[in-house]
């Protein structure tokens, strides 16, 4: 009985020294939300033209992560991951837009009651914008990992190797559907944030930056899942 119990205990331990091992580092909490603001505002602008939004959305996770990892967080680095992520991200940045476009359409048509089974439509807009927004979002906070393990295996030194992107996406389409629990928190955090918007339009700037926030918090659980 005291042998088991001692193995009980050594297991739990185990546990906790691997969950440490790979949890976000401790960070200030109001350091936390001032970045998180400031980054907002920046992910405003770079992501304006609507198709340099996933580029802009990666360079805000790459630099949350710095963030809270306690390294060098300027909005130098910012901007050098923005060009950094551009090449490669076009696609999916036109596909956002245009996504938008039909999206839009088919709320604007639905809420006129002049669309045959209007309702339908619409909850099939909706359902099909939220799945392409999780993939983005998970895409975009799993580019820097993958333009590092990219450059590691091709010995490359340069900034942007082209084929990070298309790992990034395969590699959230895996995540979302093995991580359900961190596809449901981006769904809550994505509805809560347009929410927000509903209620008080002036926080687009700072949205952004909750949202980064929030694809950096699953990605991190995430890890911990799989360590």
């Amino acid at each position: 009985m005291a042998s088991a119990s001692r193995s009980a205990r050594e297991t739990r331990q185990a546990r906790n020294a691997r969950l440490a091992a790979t949890a976000a580092p401790k960070v200030n909490k109001f350091a936390l939300l001032s970045e998180t603001l400031l980054l907002g505002v920046c992910l405003f602008v770079l992501a304006l033209p609507i198709v340099t939004a996933p580029a802009a959305y990666a360079a805000g996770a790459a630099h949350m992560e710095r963030h809270i990892a306690g390294r060098p967080d300027t909005v130098a680095s910012l901007w050098a991951d923005f060009r950094a992520a551009l090449p490669g991200s076009w696609k999916f940045g036109f596909a956002l837009l245009g996504a938008g476009a039909v999206a839009a359409v088919n709320v604007l048509l639905a809420g006129s009651e002049q669309l045959p089974g209007g309702r339908l439509v619409l909850a099939a807009t909706v359902l099909l914008a939220g799945g392409l927004a999780v993939l983005l979002l998970r895409a975009a906070g799993l580019w820097q990992a993958e333009r590092e393990r990219v450059a590691g295996l091709s010995g490359s030194t340069a900034d942007a190797p082209p084929s990070a992107w298309p790992g990034a996406w395969a590699q959230a389409q895996r995540d979302s559907a093995s991580d359900w629990i961190g596809t449901a928190l981006l769904v809550a955090a994505l509805a809560m944030c347009l929410t927000f918007l509903w209620m008080l339009p002036p926080l687009v700037f700072i949205v952004p930056g909750a949202m980064i926030l929030a694809v950096v918090s699953v990605h991190y659980r995430h890890m911990g899942l799989q360590a």
